[in-house]
């Protein structure tokens, strides 16, 4: 599949870059079992895919980003805003940085923003599709391929004086 260059969608490009957006890494374990990391590092790459420091390199996190890099698997980001906007990113772990003067960059920025910190690596992931996920986005988008299926109340209308009536 195509990589996709996060800079053409400047809603997540904002996301990525407000320190107030809450952003998630889902992957799956060797089992079939979620798990999901708040990565607060996450941020748009140079070459408009996505990279983010792993602090701690013996986390789960990053034992899991391996595996799907050398198993060729995919990874999940969710980008939610103050205001409740949301994006789905899906696409895989292109390569890791884990020596070098990228990784000496990244590693004197994490030092500087807490100095009990190291540096385990800097992943980069190629995206492959992007979805919004705001709540009234996907309401209507479900509306409109379901258009037959709506729940029994939203067919009955509650008037002023209390009478519930077809619509």
């Amino acid at each position: 599949m195509t990589a996709i260059d996060l800079r053409q969608y400047p809603f997540v490009t904002a996301a990525l870059n407000d320190p107030l957006t809450v952003k998630v890494l889902g992957l799956v374990t060797p089992t079939g079992e979620p798990h999901l990391a708040v990565k607060s590092s996450l941020k748009m790459s140079d070459s408009g895919g996505l990279k983010y420091d792993e602090i701690i390199e013996t986390s789960r996190t990053n034992s899991l980003m391996l595996r799907a890099l050398w198993f060729f698997e995919k990874v999940a980001v969710s980008l939610i805003t103050t205001d409740g906007l949301g994006w789905l990113l899906k696409g895989r772990p292109e390569r890791v940085v884990i020596s070098g003067q990228e990784f000496r960059r990244h590693y004197e920025i994490a030092r500087s923003n807490n100095p009990q910190h190291g540096l385990g690596a800097v992943w980069f992931i190629e995206i492959e599709t992007v979805t919004e996920t705001t709540l009234e986005k996907r309401r209507q988008e479900e509306e409109e391929s379901h258009p037959l299926l709506i729940h029994l109340d939203r067919l009955l209308v509650n008037r002023p004086d209390g009478q519930v009536v077809k619509k």
